[in-house]
C-alpha cells in the first residue's frame, strides 16, 4: 500500500513523457536528457511492458488507466520485432 501511488505516478509519467508512436506504427519507449526526450530505444527497455502489466494485474481495474495494457503490448511488439527483423535473430542494443 504505501508504494502504490509513487508505483502509479511513476508509471502514469514514463508513459506521459517517454512514451512514443512512429508514423510507421512502432511504439516505444524513450530516453530522456535534461528533460527532452531522445528518441531512441534501448533494448532494456523491452522489460518495461513485463513489468508494468505484472503491476496491472494485482491491482484492481479502476486503479489504472485503461490504456496502459494496449501501450505494453505495442511495445512488446516493437521489441519483437528488433529480434524478428535482424537476420542474427539478436536485437541491436538500441534502435533510433
Amino acid at each position: 500500500e504505501e508504494w502504490l501511488s509513487p508505483w502509479l505516478k511513476a508509471m502514469q509519467e514514463m508513459f506521459d513523457r517517454l512514451y512514443f508512436t512512429t508514423p510507421t506504427g512502432f511504439s516505444y519507449i524513450s530516453e530522456e536528457e535534461n528533460g527532452q526526450p531522445i528518441h531512441k530505444m534501448d533494448h532494456l527497455a523491452c522489460f518495461v511492458p513485463a513489468m508494468v502489466i505484472e503491476g496491472v494485474r494485482h491491482l484492481p481495474r479502476h486503479l489504472t488507466p485503461s490504456d496502459w495494457e494496449e501501450k505494453c503490448a505495442a511495445v512488446t511488439k516493437t521489441c519483437y520485432e528488433m529480434y524478428h527483423r535482424q537476420a542474427s535473430g539478436l536485437a541491436p542494443e538500441f534502435v533510433w
